[in-house]
């Protein structure tokens, strides 16, 4: 169960400028890139049904719609890999990769090298 608190205090820990406000009958994401946002609303009475990892699951799903993020482009010598992470883990990743988990594991690895 999360509260507009809990929510706030999640995106916080992510590193994310944008917060999570409480309309009439829906939640709304302001503050930070929002106004480049073509949608920023998740349509509930209550965020009770939620916890927090998918609030910051709906967060980067609406936040990755403003950046035209896709299909990832190939990458020379690159494959498909299926990884198993703990949720503290994906969260590292995506906040590394800005929503992207792929990314944020290229990026934990190439600073394992330097």
């Amino acid at each position: 169960m999360t509260t507009l608190t809990l929510a706030n205090r999640a995106l916080t820990l992510v590193g994310a400028k944008e917060r999570l406000y409480k309309g009439k009958g829906y939640f709304y994401f302001a503050d930070g890139d929002t106004a480049s946002w073509p949608e920023s609303m998740i349509v509930a009475n209550t965020l009770a049904a939620f916890d927090a990892a998918e609030i910051l699951q709906e967060y980067y799903r609406l936040k990755r719609k403003s950046s035209g993020v896709g299909a990832p482009a190939k990458m020379e010598g690159g494959r498909r890999m299926n990884v198993y992470l703990d949720k503290v883990s994906i969260l590292k990743a995506k906040t590394l990769g800005d929503g992207n988990v792929s990314e944020g594991i290229r990026k934990a690895l190439n600073a394992e090298k330097g």
